[in-house]
């Protein structure tokens, strides 16, 4: 008998006898077509039921002798890391027996991997190489490599199966390669915006970038790629992260420029009119607040108009600005506006320029219903019973104030010092 007859009739043997079918199960087997036993067998590959498609693809291969159905037998065996010493002596015959047949050697290469015999598997796969430059094959072959940390050597291997069609999963295995285990962020940045600059990239490249220029705090490149990526996909969210990194750099001229190009809702356009107001932008803020009334009707973009009117004036104590100012503020009030932090600023501003004391009172207790104890809108009214002229209830207000609460900004502390003074002065007088 030949060598080549007693290698297949080892390997049928050694199939059937490691998986123990018995003879009810043969019985069963022996009854179902070849395509009823590859349908069972492919049926449990998917359910992840290895041990049992084994069984099914060894019995075709003991029944027809097709290396395919062997090779499928043994590749499940692999994942169920049943008799793994055996097929892999079988792999080892098989590989001799058909030297151009790139299977036996593919197996091979996991089996020694899944035995940690990463040399061996070494081996096998320069071997697999010297006969295949498929992508695969070169992507593959670079497995026991990384497992023995050889690293470069796993990189010029991928590098190949990236150069045949320039496959952004290969790109990615290297960019991992890079970062976790050479901890070479800029080679890893350098090889994604390469692929960038070739061909039509996905947004998986985009988003590869945008997390490594974070990493390493490259803001200008994140914020590039960023936008490049919000282009792509146009979620709503993106945009709104990358006005946040602005913000946070700071650069809010950035950040103006690049709403000024996409504001397109109300959240992107209340965050273009603070920016604004907050950059001393005011006509440009004006004309933000009254298109954003104009489209949705919300009276607080009429206080907003007072404030950016008020803000504005180089002349604080302007009656016809200060008129003006007061015209914004009752036509939102009218329309409905109960925010407290406008009828406090609207309430202190009526008291401080002696425009409206008492209205302004009224304002900044009717803000205090909804925050009793917000510090600022006491120091408000207390600095308006300081402008009546009675001291001690301003006194007393503040007072409470400061023991609860203690230190405070500069101007609560001015008003403190000048109620306290009132106070004693009126307490002198009598």
């Amino acid at each position: 008998m030949s060598w080549y007859k007693i290698v297949l009739l080892f390997v049928v043997f050694t199939s059937l006898q490691a998986l123990e079918i018995t003879q009810e199960e043969k019985y069963a087997l022996d009854k179902m077509s070849e395509d009823s036993l590859i349908i069972s067998a492919l049926f449990f590959q998917d359910k992840e039921e290895y041990f049992r498609s084994q069984k099914y693809f060894a019995y075709l291969y003991a029944k027809t002798l097709n290396r395919e159905y062997l090779y499928k037998e043994v590749g499940s065996s692999i994942f169920s890391n049943i008799d793994t010493a055996t097929n892999i002596t079988k792999m080892e015959e098989f590989k001799k027996l058909y030297p151009d047949d790139l299977e036996p050697k593919r197996l091979l290469i996991s089996l020694y991997i899944n035995t940690q015999e990463y040399p061996k598997s070494k081996r096998v796969a320069t071997e697999l190489i010297e006969y295949s430059q498929t992508q695969s094959d070169l992507e593959f072959a670079a497995n026991p490599y990384i497992y023995l940390q050889e690293y470069r050597e796993a990189i010029k291997l991928l590098d190949r199966a990236y150069a045949i069609e320039f496959d952004e999963t290969v790109l990615f295995r290297i960019v991992a390669i890079l970062i976790v285990n050479e901890q070479n962020h800029q080679e890893a940045i350098k090889r994604l915006e390469a692929h960038k600059s070739m061909v039509e990239s996905s947004g998986e490249v985009l988003k590869y970038l945008i997390n490594l220029y974070a990493s390493i705090d490259d803001s200008k490149n994140l914020l590039r790629v960023y936008t490049e990526y919000y282009l792509q996909n146009g979620l709503k969210e993106h945009r709104d992260n990358i006005v946040e990194i602005y913000i946070a750099v700071p650069d809010y001229q950035g950040a103006i420029e690049f709403l000024e190009k996409y504001a397109d809702d109300a959240k992107s356009y209340e965050t273009l009119f603070n920016l604004y107001k907050e950059n001393q932008k005011y006509p440009k803020a004006m004309q933000i607040a009254q298109k954003l009334y104009n489209e949705y009707q919300d009276p607080k973009w009429y206080a907003e108009m007072g404030i950016v009117t008020f803000e504005e004036a180089k002349d604080k104590k302007s009656k016809p600005m200060l008129q003006k100012v007061a015209d914004y503020f009752e036509k939102a009030i009218g329309l409905g506006l109960n925010e407290s932090i406008y009828l406090n600023y609207y309430g202190f501003t009526l008291i401080d320029e002696e425009l409206n004391i008492e209205r302004g009172i009224e304002l900044i207790e009717k803000a205090l219903k909804n925050e009793p104890t917000n510090a600022y809108y006491l120091d408000s009214l207390a600095w308006g019973y300081y402008k009546k002229k009675e001291c001690n209830k301003a006194y007393e207000i503040i007072k409470k104030l400061i023991d609860d609460y203690g230190e405070f900004e500069d101007e609560i502390k001015v008003h403190f010092d000048q109620i306290k003074n009132c106070k004693t002065k009126v307490k002198r007088d009598t």
